[in-house]
C-alpha cells in the first residue's frame, strides 16, 4: 500500500484515511477492503504510468521514423494495424528465432488492411523468420503490401508452410497490390504453399521490384516461382534467384506466370530444376559467376559486388568479398535540364527501358528512328516515366510490340510524371492480347503530353485501349491520331481509352471497335474534354457506342464534361448508341455538335438528350457561322475570344478543324500551302506593327513585330516541306 501511495504521489491525509477505515473493519473485511484498493490503485497506475514504448524510438514519420532495435520490437508491429502507414527503420540485425509455429504477428493482414508505410531495413537483416501453420493466405514477413516501399532489407534462413493449402505466399511479401520494394534479398528462404507461391513475393498486382535476389526453395501447385510466384503488372528489374522450384502448373525458374515488365533479370536453369520462366533469362552456374552476365546492373550506380568465379552477385550493402559490378554507360549527355541525353538511334532509344535508374532523367531527339529492327517484345517499354522526353519534332517509325496478355504497353508503358513533348509516331502495331493500359504511345498517363501525334495505327488489347493512351488521368493538349484501327474489349478510343483527366485541342480520324464503351476520341470520359473532335471515321460495338465518347460520367468535381467539341464519325451499335455519347451518366455539355445526317438512325446521347448537344446536319457542320453562333473562337473573329482556335476552310468539304493542325504559312483557303497563300503573304510583306493587327493577320510568322526576310524564309521552308 506504502509503495503504491508513493508512486500515485497520493498525499498522507489520503493514506491515512485509507487505513483509519481499514483498521475499523474486522480481518475479513480489512482484507477484502485492502483488495479491493489494490485492485482498483493498480488500474490508476496502469492509467498514470507512460506506457512502455512499442518500438526503440521514433514518432513514425518519414523523418523520424519507428526504431525497430530486437525481435519484440519487430512483432510489434504486426499487432499494431494503425502503425502501417508510419515508417519504420531497423537499427540492429534482429533474430526472430523465439518465434515459433504461427506466433509472429505478420504485417498487413489482407488487401483491406495492407502494410502501406516504409519499411527501411538500413542494411540490416531479420533471421530465422518462421510462419509454419496452416493459413488461408497473405502469408510472409508481410502479408499484404501496398504503395508502401520496403528497402535495404536482408532475410536470412526463413521458413513459411502454410501446409500447401495457402494462397498469396512469398517469404517477404505474400501479396504486392503495388509500391516498391528495393535492394532485398532473401537466404536460403523455404517457401510452401499452394497458389502463387513465391521466393520473395508470391503475387504481385502492380509496383517495381528493382535489385532483389533470393536463394533456397520453393514449393507450390499453381503460379509458383523462384522469385515471384504470378505477376500481373508492374515492372521487375534487375533482380535473379537461385531457388530450387517445384510446382504442377505455371512454375518457372523466376516467376511462375507473368503479364508484367521484366528486365535484366535471371534464374539459375541447373539449381532451380527449371528450364522455363514466364519472364527473364537463364543461366548456368558459371554465367551466373560471371560479371559481364550483370554489367547491365552497373550502369547507373554500382550497387552490386560479385567475387567472379565463386559467388554470384551480391548487394554492395552486405560488404561481401568481391568487386564492384560497373557496366558503360552508353548515352550522352548528363540526363539534367542543361544536358539532357540525346537519342539518336534506335538502339539508343532501346537502351531507356532496360535501366530503370534512367527513368527520371531527361531525354532529346535528335533524329528520326526506325523501329523496325524489333519484333515481339524486343522493344524495352519504358515504364513509371517521371522524366522529361522532348521529341524535338522527329519521328518514330514502325514501333511494334507483340504480346498475348502484358499490361501497360505503349513506347512508355507508365508516364507517372514529368513530360512528353513534341514526337511523332507513324505506323504503329501493338497487340496486346487480353492486356490492359495499351496505347501507341503510352499505356497509361498521368503527367503532362502535348504537341504528340500517332499515325497509321493498328492498336489492340483488352481494357483501356486507345490509339494514343490507354488511360489518362493528366493532361494532353495538342495532340491527335490519324487514321488506322483500334480494337478493345473494353473502353477503346481513338485517342484515349478512358480519361480522367484532361484533354483539349485534340482529335482523332482512327476506326475504333470495341464490345462495350467505345468512341471516336475516348472510350470513357470522367474528365474534361474540351475544343476537340473526332472525324472521318468509324465507331462500332454493341452498347455504349458514342462518336466522341462512349460513356460519358461525372467522375470528380470538374469531370464529366464537353465543352465545345464534334464528332463527324459513322457509327454502328446494338444499345446505347449516340452521335457525341453513348450513354450519359450526369455528364455536362457545352455548344458541341454531331453530324445528323452521317447517323440520322441516332440521336446526340443514346441515353438521354441534353440541349447543349446538337445534331447538324453535313452541310451545316461545315459552316463557320453554326460554331461561331455557338461561341466557338475562330480565326477572323473576335466576338468569342482573341486565342484563334478553330479554323474553317468553307468549302462544304472541310469541317472545322483545329488552328494548331496548320502548317505556318498556311494562311487562306484551300488548306496547304500554296500560290493563294504566297499571295496573301505578299500583300502584307514589309508591314509593320503587327501586334496591333493579330501578327499581320499571321504573316508575322517569327513574332518579331514586321513581315520581312526571316518570315519569308519560314514561309518558303514550309512549303516547299509540303510538296
Amino acid at each position: 500500500m506504502r509503495r503504491l501511495s508513493q508512486i500515485l504521489g497520493m498525499s498522507g491525509a489520503f493514506y491515512y484515511v485509507i487505513r483509519r477505515q481499514s483498521n475499523l473493519l474486522n480481518n475479513e473485511q480489512s482484507n477484502r477492503l485492502t483488495i479491493l484498493l489494490l485492485a482498483v490503485l493498480l488500474a490508476i497506475c496502469f492509467l498514470v504510468l507512460p506506457a512502455q514504448a512499442k518500438y526503440g524510438g521514433g514518432t513514425g514519420t518519414a523523418e523520424d521514423p519507428y526504431l525497430i532495435c530486437d525481435a519484440n520490437h519487430m512483432n510489434a508491429v504486426g499487432a499494431e494495424p494503425n502503425d502501417w502507414d508510419k515508417c519504420f527503420k531497423l537499427i540492429e540485425d534482429i533474430d526472430l528465432s523465439g518465434y515459433e509455429a504461427d506466433e509472429f504477428n505478420i504485417i498487413g493482414t489482407d488487401e483491406d488492411y495492407p502494410f502501406v508505410g516504409v519499411f527501411d531495413g538500413n542494411n540490416h537483416a531479420v533471421l530465422n523468420f518462421t510462419y509454419n501453420a496452416n493459413r488461408i493466405g497473405y502469408t510472409g514477413l508481410f502479408g499484404c503490401f501496398d504503395d508502401g516501399v520496403i528497402r535495404n532489407l536482408g532475410l536470412i534462413q526463413s521458413e513459411i508452410n502454410v501446409g500447401g493449402t495457402g494462397n498469396y505466399i512469398g517469404s517477404l511479401v505474400g501479396n504486392v497490390r503495388s509500391g516498391t520494394i528495393i535492394n532485398c534479398y532473401l537466404e536460403d528462404a523455404i517457401v510452401i504453399g499452394d497458389f502463387m507461391v513465391g521466393g520473395l513475393v508470391g503475387y504481385i498486382h502492380s509496383g517495381t521490384i528493382t535489385n532483389c535476389y533470393v536463394t533456397g526453395s520453393v514449393t507450390g501447385n499453381n503460379h509458383v516461382g523462384g522469385l515471384v510466384g504470378s505477376h500481373y503488372s508492374g515492372t521487375i528489374a534487375n533482380c535473379y534467384s537461385t531457388c530450387s522450384v517445384t510446382g504442377d502448373e505455371n512454375t518457372g525458374g523466376l516467376i511462375g506466370s507473368n503479364s508484367g515488365h521484366v528486365i535484366n533479370s535471371y534464374w539459375n536453369i541447373e539449381t532451380s530444376g527449371q528450364p522455363n520462366s514466364a519472364a527473364g533469362e537463364g543461366k548456368t552456374i558459371d554465367q551466373m559467376r560471371m560479371a559481364d552476365t550483370f554489367l547491365n546492373w552497373g550502369v547507373c550506380e554500382e550497387v552490386w559486388t560479385i567475387q567472379e568465379g565463386v559467388d554470384y552477385p551480391r548487394l554492395a550493402w552486405q560488404q561481401k568479398p568481391g568487386d564492384p559490378i560497373v557496366g558503360t554507360f552508353p548515352l550522352q549527355g548528363n540526363g539534367d535540364s542543361n544536358s539532357p541525353y540525346l537519342i539518336h538511334t534506335h538502339e539508343e532509344l532501346n537502351i531507356i527501358g532496360l535501366f530503370p535508374c534512367l527513368w527520371d532523367m531527361q531525354f532529346k531527339l535528335m533524329a528520326d528512328i526506325d523501329l523496325s529492327h524489333y519484333t515481339g517484345t524486343e522493344f524495352n517499354i519504358i515504364t513509371n516515366f517521371t522524366g522529361v522526353f522532348d521529341g524535338k519534332d522527329h519521328t518514330i517509325a514502325n514501333f511494334t510490340y507483340d504480346s498475348n496478355h502484358t499490361n501497360y504497353i505503349g513506347l512508355f508503358g507508365y508516364v507517372e510524371s514529368g513530360r512528353i513533348n513534341n514526337l511523332r509516331l507513324i505506323d504503329v502495331e501493338v497487340n496486346a492480347g487480353t492486356g490492359y493500359y495499351v496505347g501507341a504511345l503510352a499505356g497509361s498517363n498521368s503527367s503532362t503530353i502535348k504537341n504528340c501525334y500517332a499515325k497509321n495505327v493498328s492498336i489492340l488489347g483488352n481494357y483501356f485501349v486507345a490509339g494514343l493512351v490507354g488511360a489518362n488521368e493528366g493532361t494532353i493538349t495538342n495532340c491527335f491520331v490519324n487514321g488506322g484501327t483500334v480494337s478493345g474489349s473494353n473502353l477503346a478510343g481513338g485517342l484515349v481509352g478512358l480519361n480522367a483527366g484532361q484533354i483539349t485541342n485534340c482529335y482523332a480520324t482512327d476506326s475504333v471497335a470495341g464490345d462495350f464503351t467505345a468512341g471516336g476520341l475516348t472510350g470513357g470520359n470522367g474528365g474534361t474534354i474540351a475544343n476537340s473532335y473526332t472525324q472521318g471515321g468509324n465507331v462500332s460495338g454493341n452498347y455504349w457506342i458514342g462518336g466522341l465518347s462512349g460513356y460519358n460520367f461525372l467522375g470528380g468535381e470538374s469531370g464529366g464534361k464537353i465543352t465545345n467539341c464534334y464528332a463527324a464519325s459513322s457509327l454502328e451499335g446494338v444499345s446505347y448508341v449516340g452521335g457525341l455519347v453513348g450513354y450519359s451518366n450526369f455528364g455536362v455539355y457545352s455548344s458541341s455538335f454531331w453530324d445528323n445526317t452521317i447517323n440520322p438512325l441516332f440521336t446526340g446521347i443514346g441515353n438521354t438528350t441534353d440541349p447543349n448537344v446538337i445534331g447538324e446536319s453535313t452541310t451545316n457542320m461545315q459552316t463557320k457561322s453554326t460554331f461561331t453562333n455557338a461561341g466557338w473562337d475562330f480565326i477572323g473573329e473576335t466576338s468569342n475570344g482573341t486565342e484563334d482556335i478553330w479554323r474553317l476552310c468553307e468549302d462544304f468539304v472541310n469541317y472545322p478543324k483545329l488552328a494548331s493542325e496548320f502548317t505556318l504559312g498556311d494562311f487562306v483557303c484551300p488548306d496547304g500551302i500554296d500560290f493563294f497563300d504566297y499571295s496573301f503573304f505578299a500583300w502584307h510583306w514589309q508591314k509593320d506593327n503587327c501586334g496591333a493587327s493579330y501578327n499581320c493577320n499571321g504573316t508575322d510568322l517569327d513574332r518579331i513585330g514586321n513581315v520581312g526576310i526571316e518570315d519569308l524564309g519560314i514561309f518558303i521552308d514550309n512549303w516547299l516541306a509540303g510538296l
